[in-house]
């Protein structure tokens, strides 16, 4: 996500500024720059390249690391909590639709065109499982440094996780009969 999802979405978010196309494309140039200087970007980069080299990790780190990973989890999602206690938000028909979509249009998707093309049970599962988590709060995060009106991607954010256990649910006993 970290690798693509996010940059993309910066250079989009500024592309879709009210300015000239060549200032825009400038803009979006500059804030790709300055996000490739923050750790957030950099670093899973930098361990992407590193784990593609061959490097590994002395066991001893590893357990550092993981419980940084279990906590880096938990702040997440108390700073998403504290989020959408903070904003107002609106249930709306395209924010249920665009939730329906996420959770599980996208999943059913790709689990169709993994099965025709043959690929495996764990991986479609796998695959399709992964697909099914809620929207990332980095969505939200964007859209909060963007100042984007928040009555809708706070309802996304919301919708999104309060469903995932009933369309994850569905997904896995969909999987499970195959």
């Amino acid at each position: 996500m970290n690798l693509v999802q996010v940059p993309v979405s910066v250079l989009l978010l500024t592309l879709a500024g009210g300015s000239t196309p060549e200032q825009r494309w400038r803009a979006g140039w500059q804030k790709l720059c300055r996000a490739s200087r923050q750790p957030v970007v950099w670093a899973p980069i930098s361990a992407f390249l590193l784990n593609l080299a061959g490097l590994r990790l002395p066991s001893a780190w590893l357990t550092n690391f993981t419980e940084l990973g279990q906590a880096a989890g938990g702040v997440a999602l108390f700073a998403l909590g504290l989020l959408l206690t903070t904003r107002p938000w609106r249930l709306t028909r395209m924010v249920v639709l665009n939730v329906l979509l996420k959770n599980l249009g996208l999943p059913v998707l790709i689990w169709g065109i993994m099965a025709s093309l043959g690929v495996s049970l764990g991986n479609q599962q796998l695959v399709v499982l992964t697909l099914a988590i809620p929207t990332a709060t980095i969505a939200t995060m964007l859209a909060v440094q963007n100042h984007l009106a928040p009555d809708e991607y706070v309802a996304t954010q919301m919708l999104s996780t309060v469903i995932a256990p009933l369309t994850m649910g569905f997904l896995m006993w969909g999987l499970q009969l195959v």
